[in-house]
C-alpha cells in the first residue's frame, strides 16, 4: 500500500496540460502527494487540521524534489540533494525529528544528505540511504483491538536502523498499513510488522520489528503490501494473495477471514504489477491492460458501478496503462501518455479534480501548473470567461455563441503581448501591448466594430489604429479609450424592453467606432460598462452615465434613456464605479459605497420593493476599495482587502458555502488579500495578489474553467493553464530510435547516420552535452528519475526524442 509511483510519458505529441505528473502517492484516507517533471511539490485532500484544498497546491517553492510518501495525516519526501524531510501529523514520532510536534511545514529529518528513498505506511516510514541501510521511525510494534480499533505498543521518532548487515540498495520495498514487505534480489521475499491478519504468509500471526523471510522461494519479482493484506508477483507471472480476505480484496473468490500463505490468484502468468490499498485492489496485466477488484462503495474500482468484485475484473478496453496506485477508498492509474486518471471517494477533495465528488470511472485529472500565480487580468460575462496570463498568453473558456464549451482554459493563438480583456455577450474584445484593437465572436449588432454584422470565429483587427489605451464591454456594447483622450463606442446603442415579455428590442447600432462627443477630456477617466449602460468618473471626480435607464440606472431620478453622457449629481470626490445588469455601483474618495438601479437584493440596501432612482449608501463603511456589479450579485473588496458579496445566491454563486441570498454585503472568508474582483452572470472570480484566481458560481456552461460543469458553492483556485510558449515542442520527425525506453541506466540508439553531437535536455530546458557515446550507447544511471529529451546532431540537422529515467526498470 506504498502510495506511490512513478510516471512513464513516452509520446512526444501530447498535451502538455497532462504530462507533468513524475510521481505521486495517496494517502490512507485524505490526502494525496504528487511531484511534477520540473521538481516541484503538490498536494490536494484533507489534513489532520481538517481543512481541505480541492486541487493540487503547491508546497513552498523549492524544484528539486525527488520523491514523496503520504499517509493518512503526515508526509515524508525526499530531495535531489539525498536530504529528507517530513510535515504533518507527529504524535507517533512519525515525521522521525525526535519529537511527537505536528509541524505544519516541511522539516528536515535529522541533517543526512545520504536518503536514497522513503516509504510510509498507515503510522510508520522506512526508508533507505545510499549506503544500503535500512532505517525505520514511527510505530515500530501495534496491535488491533477488537471494538478499540488500533493500539500503538512502541514507536520511535528518530530514524532506528533495522535489518543490519544486509545490503538492501536493490530491494524493492512497499510499506502497507501496519506491515513492510521486501523482495530481495536474489528472489525471496520478508515481512516485518504487524502480522495480526496474517499478512506475513508465514502461515502465523506471529508479528516481528525485523525482518522475516517469507516461505523458501527465490522467484518473486515484486510485492505490494495492502491494509492487512499482501499480494506479490513471481518472475512467472503468477499473482499472489494473502492477509485480510474481506470484500473481496484479495481477489480470491467469495471468502472471508484471512489466508495465511501466498495463495495464487486465478490461473494468469501475465501480470506486470499489483498495488494493494485499503479495501480494494489494483493490477497491471503484461498488455497494459488494467484489473479491479474489492470493495467498490464508492466507485473506486472504476467501473461505473458500486458494486464489490472479489475476482479481478477488466476496466475498459485500454492497454495503454503504466502503473497503477490504490488507496484508502480511491484508485489512481497512469497511462503511457503520462495521463493521470483518478475515481473513488472525494469527500476530502482527494481527488485533486477541484470539487467535492465521488467518482465511480476513471476520469483524467489536468495537470497544474509549476506555480498557479498566474492570472493576470480577466473578464467574465454570462456564459463565458476570458483571461490574461502573467506572461502577456490569451485565453478563454465558457460557452459560445455556436453552442459548444470549452471546460478549462484554452489559449488563443500564441501571441503574449495581450494587456486587457473584456468580455460580451457571446464576443470578446482584447488590447495588445502595441495599441491594436482585436475582436471576435458574434457580431449582429456590430459589436466587433470591423464594419460588418459577420461573426468571426479568430482574433480580427478593429481598424489599422494603435493607440487604443482601454476597453470596456456592456452585454451589446463596447465603449474604449484612446491614448489621445477621446471616448469611442460601437454595437448596441439604444435598447428597449418589450413590455409583458420583457424582450430585448434594439433600437439603433454600430459597426464601427464612433467618437463620442468632441471632448478629449476621457484620458484620466474610470470606464466601467453595464448590462445596458456606461458608468465613468472624470478626472476631476464628476460621475456620468448613459445608455438604457429603464429601472434608473443611470440614477438622476428619471427613467429617460440618453445616448450621450450626461452628469449624474453635481458631487465631485466620486472614484471608482462598478455598474452591473440594471444596477450601479460606484465609491468616493472617502471610502462610501453608493447603490442605485434595479430595486431588489442586489443593491445590498436590505430587501427593496421599488428601483433607487438616486445613488444611495450603502451601510455606514468607509473603507470601501472596490466594486463589480454582476446580474443577480455583487462583489466588493474593503481596503483591508477583504471580501463582501451579496444578492441571489440560489446556486451558491456569493460564496459562502451555502444557498441563501444575501440582502446586505456578506463577508466572504478570512482572507484579507484580495486584490480585484470580476463578475459573471452568476460566477464570482476574485484575484489575490500572487496571481492566484479564485473561482466560485454556476458551471452549466464550464464557464469557471476547473475542468467540468459542475456549480461551486465556496471559493476554489483556478489552475493555471500551460502556455504554448511555456511547452517543449518536438515536433520534428526524428530519423532514429532509442530504446529501451524507459530506461534505468544505459540507452540504445539506433539509426542509418553518423551522430556528431548528443545533448541531453531536462524538462526544465537546461541542456547536458554527451561526449562519450561510443558504439551508439550513453549511460544515463546518474540521472534523476524523471522526463528527458534527446537531442541528435547529424549532417541532417537535429532531431528530438523524449525518453524516461526509471530506476525501478
Amino acid at each position: 500500500m506504498k502510495k506511490i509511483f512513478t510516471l512513464l510519458v513516452f509520446a512526444l505529441g501530447i498535451s502538455a496540460n497532462a504530462q507533468c505528473w513524475q510521481s505521486i502517492s495517496c494517502s490512507g484516507e485524505f490526502h494525496t502527494a504528487a511531484i511534477k517533471t520540473d521538481g516541484t511539490l503538490w498536494q490536494w485532500g484533507g489534513n489532520f487540521m481538517g481543512s481541505v484544498v480541492l486541487s493540487p497546491t503547491q508546497v513552498g517553492l523549492s524544484n528539486n524534489w525527488a520523491q514523496v510518501a503520504s499517509s493518512t495525516n503526515f508526509v515524508l519526501a525526499l530531495k535531489t540533494d539525498g536530504t529528507l524531510w517530513a510535515w504533518g501529523d507527529n504524535q507517533n514520532g512519525a515525521l522521525g525529528n525526535g519529537t511527537t510536534t505536528n509541524q505544519m511545514n516541511p522539516i528536515q529529518v535529522g541533517t543526512g544528505n545520504s536518503w536514497s528513498a522513503v516509504y510510509v505506511g498507515g503510522v510508520q516510514v522506512v526508508a533507505k540511504k545510499t549506503d544500503g541501510t535500512l532505517w525505520n521511525w514511527g510505530v515500530t510494534a501495534s496491535h488491533m483491538v477488537s471494538g478499540s480499533g488500533l493500539t500503538i505498543d512502541s514507536y520511535a521518532t528518530t530514524p532506528t536502523q533495522i535489518g543490519a548487515g544486509y545490503n538492501w540498495t536493490t530491494t524493492k520495498i512497499d510499506t502497507g498499513g501496519l506491515h513492510t514487505l521486501a523482495v530481495k534480489p536474489d528472489g525471496t521475499l520478508w515481512a516485518w510488522g504487524n502480522n495480526q491478519f496474517n499478512q506475513f504468509g508465514n502461515g502465523t500471526i506471529v508479528s516481528s520489528t525485523t525482518p522475516v523471510q517469507i516461505g523458501t522461494d527465490t522467484d518473486w519479482r515484486i510485492a505490494s503490501a495492502g491494509e492487512g493484506s499482501s499480494f506479490a508477483i513471481k518472475t512467472n507471472g503468477k499473482l499472489y494473495a494473502w492477509g485480510v480476505a474481506g470484500q473481496g480484496r484479495l481477489g480470491l473468490g467469495a471468502i472471508s477471514g484471512t489466508v495465511a500463505v501466498p495463495t495464487q490468484v486465478g490461473t494468469d502468468t501475465d501480470w506486470k504489477t499489483v498495488d494493494g490499498g485499503n479495501v480494494q485492489t489494483m493490477g497491471l496485466k503484461t498488455s497494459g491492460a488494467l484489473y479491479t477488484w474489492g470493495n467498490n462503495s464508492f466507485g473506486q474500482l472504476g467501473d461505473g458501478t458500486t458494486t464489490d468484485r472479489n475476482v479481478p475484473i477488466h476496466i475498459g478496453t485500454a492497454t495503454n496503462w503504466a502503473t497503477v496506485v490504490s488507496g484508502e477508498s480511491t484508485n489512481y492509474a497512469i497511462k503511457t501518455d503520462g495521463t493521470l486518471y483518478v475515481t473513488g471517494a472525494g469527500g476530502d477533495g482527494e481527488l485533486g479534480t477541484g470539487i467535492i465528488q465521488s467518482l465511480s470511472v476513471f476520469t483524467d485529472l489536468s495537470c497544474p501548473t509549476s506555480t498557479s500565480h498566474c492570472w493576470a487580468t480577466g473578464s467574465a460575462n454570462d456564459t463565458h470567461v476570458a483571461g490574461i496570463k502573467t506572461d502577456g498568453t490569451l485565453w478563454a473558456w465558457g460557452g459560445n455563441f455556436m453552442g459548444t464549451q470549452l471546460n478549462a482554459p484554452t489559449q488563443i493563438g500564441t501571441d503574449n503581448n495581450w494587456a486587457s480583456v473584456a468580455t460580451g455577450d457571446y464576443f470578446v474584445v482584447a488590447l495588445k501591448t502595441n495599441g491594436t484593437l482585436w475582436a471576435w465572436g458574434d457580431n449582429q449588432y456590430g459589436e466587433l466594430g470591423n464594419g460588418t454584422a459577420n461573426n468571426e470565429f479568430n482574433p480580427i483587427q478593429i481598424g489599422t489604429g494603435t493607440n487604443w489605451a482601454s476597453i470596456s464591454t456592456g452585454l451589446k456594447h463596447v465603449v474604449a479609450r484612446k491614448t489621445d483622450g477621446t471616448l469611442w463606442t460601437w454595437g448596441a446603442t439604444a435598447i428597449h424592453f418589450e413590455p409583458v415579455t420583457y424582450n430585448l428590442v434594439v433600437d439603433s447600432f454600430l459597426t464601427t467606432p464612433i467618437q463620442i462627443g468632441t471632448s478629449n477630456g476621457w484620458g484620466m477617466a474610470y470606464i466601467a460598462a453595464g448590462g445596458f449602460h456606461t458608468l465613468i468618473v472624470k478626472g476631476d471626480g464628476t460621475l456620468w452615465g448613459w445608455g438604457n435607464n429603464s429601472v434608473n440606472q443611470l440614477g438622476n431620478g428619471n427613467t429617460t434613456s440618453t445616448t450621450t453622457p450626461a452628469q449624474i449629481g453635481i458631487d465631485t470626490d466620486w472614484r471608482m464605479v462598478g455598474p452591473g445588469w440594471g444596477s450601479s455601483f460606484a465609491i468616493k474618495n472617502n471610502g462610501k459605497l453608493y447603490a442605485w438601479g434595479v430595486g431588489d437584493i442586489r443593491l445590498g440596501l436590505g430587501n427593496l420593493t421599488s428601483n433607487v432612482t438616486v445613488p444611495t449608501q450603502v451601510g455606514t463603511d468607509t473603507d470601501w476599495k472596490l466594486v463589480k456589479g454582476g446580474n443577480t450579485l455583487t462583489t466588493a473588496i474593503k481596503t483591508s482587502g477583504a471580501l463582501y458579496n451579496w444578492g441571489s445566491n440560489n446556486l451558491g454563486e456569493l460564496g459562502d458555502g451555502t444557498t441563501t441570498d444575501r440582502v446586505t454585503p456578506t463577508h466572504i472568508g478570512t482572507a484579507t488579500d484580495w486584490i480585484n474582483a470580476v463578475v459573471g452572470d452568476q460566477q464570482i472570480y476574485v484575484l489575490k495578489p500572487d496571481g492566484t484566481v479564485y473561482v466560485v458560481g454556476t458551471n452549466q456552461y464550464g464557464s469557471l474553467g476547473i475542468g467540468n460543469t459542475t456549480n461551486l458553492t465556496v471559493l476554489t483556485p483556478l489552475n493555471c493553464p500551460q502556455s504554448a510558449l511555456e511547452t517543449v515542442a518536438f515536433e520534428r520527425k526524428s530519423h532514429f530510435t532509442i530504446y529501451p525506453n524507459p530506461t534505468n541506466s544505459i540507452l540504445n540508439i539506433t539509426t542509418l547516420e553518423k551522430i556528431n553531437t548528443i545533448n541531453i535536455v531536462d524538462i526544465l530546458g537546461r541542456k547536458t552535452n554527451i561526449t562519450n557515446f561510443e558504439n551508439n550507447k550513453i549511460d544515463v544511471s546518474n540521472l534523476q528519475n524523471g522526463v528527458y529529451f534527446l537531442e541528435i546532431g547529424s549532417k541532417n540537422g537535429s532531431q528530438v526524442q523524449k525518453f524516461i529515467k526509471n530506476q525501478n526498470e
